[in-house]
């Protein structure tokens, strides 16, 4: 698809979406429908059926959401060695050391942090001494799935931690000396 054909579709679900609420007054609303009806008749005429297309996005969209929010079942219980940066975190409920493990340096406060099912949360070994954030590590441990959501304050302020993950670990390298 060109991308005159993906902006008019965005348009038009941009439009459909701002029509369907209550907010817009009633002297825009005869314009904005006249602008909707001519982007979905334009695209008509080019011969794309601009609501399957739609329809379709929308069907993607929510397949990408539930695979980002989903565990491999492969990998319930296994032992696994995994390298990262750790993000040290406060402890769980019952005291432990906890954290994350991200893939790239910076993750989570300067960028975005990775998917659910990308990010791991950690319950660090008893008598784990503190590391600095983003500190290189390979941490040996057992997955499994176990939901998490929390807000902590990294270097650039709050990131909200959504993992999928708890990756028990029972040996913590550090890589960089």
């Amino acid at each position: 698809m060109d991308f005159d054909t993906l902006n008019a579709l965005r348009t038009i679900h941009r439009l459909d979406t701002r029509l369907a609420g209550e907010e817009v007054s009633p002297v825009a609303r005869p314009r904005l429908e006249a602008c909707l009806a001519e982007l979905r008749s334009a695209q008509t005429s080019a011969g794309h059926d601009a609501e399957a297309l739609l329809t379709a996005r929308s069907v993607f969209a929510e397949k990408r959401r539930i695979a980002a929010f989903g565990t491999n079942p492969s990998l319930h219980g296994a032992d696994i060695r995994q390298s990262g940066y750790l993000i040290p975190s406060p402890p769980d409920d019952a005291g432990r050391a906890m954290g994350y493990i991200v893939a790239e340096v910076g993750m989570c406060s300067h960028m975005p942090p990775p998917p659910p099912n990308q990010l791991l949360r950690l319950r660090l070994p008893d008598g784990f001494s503190e590391m600095p954030v983003y500190a290189p590590v390979q941490i040996t441990g057992k997955l499994t799935p176990h939901a998490s959501a929390r807000s902590q304050f990294l270097l650039d302020g709050q990131a909200r931690m959504v993992s999928q993950w708890l990756l028990s670990a029972s040996h913590v390298d550090r890589l960089d000396g």
